[in-house]
């Protein structure tokens, strides 16, 4: 199955139960209006993509890829020429209409890469957006920029990143905690699936689910998921599963070849939770195995706190997905709703707030001032 067949298919997935999560409004708009939105391009996107393409798929280089006339750029102006990117397909109808001013698209786009989220000036210190429209306009970043555009729907990379992608493809096969993983094909005793499409019903609702890399070993009646993820943090892939939201992806996929196994004769084996293959994207840090572990599990289905924040299990966004659909209710949140619109501020106590507390108590409250904490 191709990608644009993939895609096609009317399904929920991991990516999209995460766009539910992290922005409402933008998943009812793509996946329940069916509004045709172009896919962000970013360039970890698609660095990620080319070496699994490089490593297991690459037959599907052509369906995924273009090679780029022009280097990409980069510094500060290859994530300004990124992020203009991803501000014009926002605004890009189906017919390849852009429906905004240039110079305003490049402009939030300066503002975006150059001030934090304090206001603060951190890139571009010396440099006004007069200055950069001098710079981009004829310039090798506008032609990468229009490149992008022309190619959208596909990957848009050069020589540099091939051969960047081949590296990790190949430190990834030689080395000791991976190649035994990442270059297993079927045979004997294994049988191996690459990009494996599984279709299933989770809580009454559809899912699709592709799924990088999935080993049958017949000896050991045991069925193995992996799913490969390139970065620079190798180490602190632990942040990467909370913020990205991997943990979503991880349940859905034990789900779905849970179901994949009953259908094909495969229910008596075993099946081991994902693990997630990391690589270095430059080849410099070794790769390491991220296991699931059954606590991970739990936490994936029901959701869970971390250092003051709550993640939300798949099943709860399944069944507010489903909620959303019966009422047809998109502007706000099934809780918000039940609560007749009213909220309140929550109450951030403090080693003062406690003592406060006391006071208030006994008897001898003087009115101190609180200070939240941060």
């Amino acid at each position: 199955m191709t990608e644009r067949e993939y895609r096609a298919i009317g399904r929920l997935s991991y990516s999209s139960v995460k766009q539910f999560l992290d922005n409402r409004w933008e998943y009812y708009e793509k996946h329940e209006l069916k509004i045709k939105k172009l896919e962000e391009q970013t360039y970890d996107m698609a660095f990620g993509t080319l070496v699994e393409t490089r490593l297991w798929t690459e037959q599907a280089f052509g369906e995924l890829f273009v090679e780029a006339q022009t280097d990409k750029p980069g510094g500060q102006m290859g994530e300004l020429v990124e992020k203009l990117y991803t501000y014009t397909t926002k605004c890009l109808t189906p017919e390849g209409i852009v429906t905004r001013d240039f110079t305003d698209l490049l402009t939030d786009a300066f503002n975006a890469v150059a001030f934090d989220s304090k206001g603060v000036k951190v890139k571009f210190k010396k440099k006004t957006i007069e200055d950069i429209i001098l710079a981009f306009t004829g310039s090798e970043y506008e032609k990468y920029y229009r490149e992008m555009l022309e190619n959208t729907g596909k990957y848009l990379v050069g020589q540099a990143d091939i051969k960047l992608a081949d590296n990790c493809k190949n430190y990834l096969a030689k080395h000791w905690r991976t190649g035994d993983i990442v270059t297993r094909k079927t045979n004997g005793r294994y049988t191996v699936y690459h990009q494996l499409v599984i279709l299933y019903e989770y809580l009454g609702v559809e899912f699709k689910s592709k799924l990088d890399m999935v080993s049958i070993d017949d000896e050991l009646k045991l069925i193995e998921i992996f799913d490969l993820k390139i970065t620079f943090d190798v180490e602190l892939f632990n942040f990467s599963y909370r913020k990205f939201k991997y943990y979503l992806q991880a349940y859905l996929y034990y789900i779905a070849i849970k179901r994949w196994a009953q259908e094909n004769g495969l229910g008596h084996y075993k099946i081991a939770p994902m693990k997630f293959i990391v690589g270095h994207s430059r080849a410099e840090i070794a790769p390491l195995v991220f296991k699931i572990r059954q606590g991970n599990m739990i936490n994936a289905r029901d959701g869970f706190n971390f250092d003051g924040k709550r993640y939300t299990g798949v099943n709860e966004a399944v069944e507010a997905i489903k909620w959303h659909r019966q009422t047809n209710i998109w502007d706000m949140s099934k809780k918000n709703f039940e609560n007749k619109g009213d909220c309140n501020i929550k109450i951030y106590e403090d080693e003062q707030m406690e003592t406060n507390k006391h006071n208030v108590v006994s008897g001898s409250y003087s009115g101190t001032r609180h200070h939240a904490s941060n």
